[in-house]
């Protein structure tokens, strides 16, 4: 019990070690993605993952209370729910086509979209640095694009719409926090992929799981559900942009799971290009937080 108690006095130490366990249930998450999206409709998946998903999700409202599910912003927890949906379709749709390691790497880009919708949403003022930044890691998507099939970087170029969907969703959820809680955005989104993904099963026919597959399908459900309450669990002990350089170890286990179950390696180009984007996303979340551009009456919070 000792080192528990140690771990608990330890409140970065905890959780570090917390963020770094959700960042492979995220590669859990992405490679059941890959495997499922082979053979099933995308709308199929992600409605079993969201359909599995109410059920710790209602069990933690339900202690939390369910006032916490009250909003005064309906909307935005649609166009949010919305991003989501775009940033997993995209992601699972790029994943039938492309080697796991090189659609994360493309989708790991998502800090720089989320620096220009910052300055276009949020009226952020963006240092010089971080547009260099941006030029390196417009340089590493290049790179990682290279080895590509010319029929295939379309498909390249889809798993980058879904970095730039889950910018969409940090700039949805910076916004929304400011009066909700991290539960009722969670609780909200998936509502909204149900709904949605519920609807395409009208637009196509969707197909029986086999039983391998169902095992895969909790597989997805129950590390999707342990992400999102570590990466929780981390975010009130440690700041944001310490945690951030974790977010590339999951290329490590994407390379890894991607070599063992398909036998996928990445290209000397393909490496050089993560190095690219992991420096430009480094750059930005290591940096102070972009400054707000002054206003008649500044609040004097900052957005976090």
């Amino acid at each position: 019990m000792q080192p528990l108690r140690d771990t608990e006095r330890n409140p970065i130490l905890s959780g570090a070690l917390a963020y770094a366990l959700g960042i492979f249930c995220m590669a859990l998450v992405d490679a059941s993605g890959k495997h499922l999206s082979r053979a099933y409709p995308l709308a199929e998946i992600i409605f079993f993952r969201s359909l599995l998903a109410t059920v710790p999700l209602g069990i933690t409202a339900s202690r939390a209370g369910w006032g916490t599910l009250r909003t005064r912003r309906p909307l935005l927890h649609v166009v949010r729910g919305l991003t989501v949906l775009f940033t997993l379709g995209f992601f699972f749709w790029s994943l039938r086509y492309l080697p796991l390691a090189d659609a994360t790497a493309l989708n790991l880009t998502s800090p720089i979209f989320t620096t220009l919708f910052a300055a276009w949403f949020l009226a952020e003022a963006i240092p010089r640095r971080y547009w260099l930044a941006l030029a390196i890691g417009l340089t590493g998507v290049w790179l990682v694009m290279a080895p590509t099939d010319a029929t295939l970087r379309g498909v390249a170029l889809i798993a980058v719409a879904s970095a730039a969907a889950y910018a969409g969703t940090n700039i949805a959820t910076r916004i929304l926090v400011r009066t909700d809680s991290a539960l009722c955005c969670t609780f909200h989104s998936n509502t909204v992929l149900l709904v949605v993904t519920a609807l395409g099963a009208f637009a196509q026919d969707w197909l029986l799981f086999t039983w391998r597959d169902t095992l895969v399908v909790f597989v997805m459900a129950i590390a999707s559900t342990a992400l999102q309450m570590l990466a929780g669990y981390a975010l009130k002990r440690v700041p944001a942009s310490r945690l951030a350089p974790l977010d590339y170890t999951l290329l490590i286990w994407t390379v890894g799971l991607g070599a063992l179950v398909w036998h996928e390696w990445p290209k000397p180009a393909v490496w050089a290009g993560m190095a690219l984007v992991c420096a430009s996303c480094w750059v930005i979340v290591s940096g102070k937080s972009a400054r707000p551009v002054p206003a008649p009456a500044p609040k004097p919070e900052t957005l976090g």
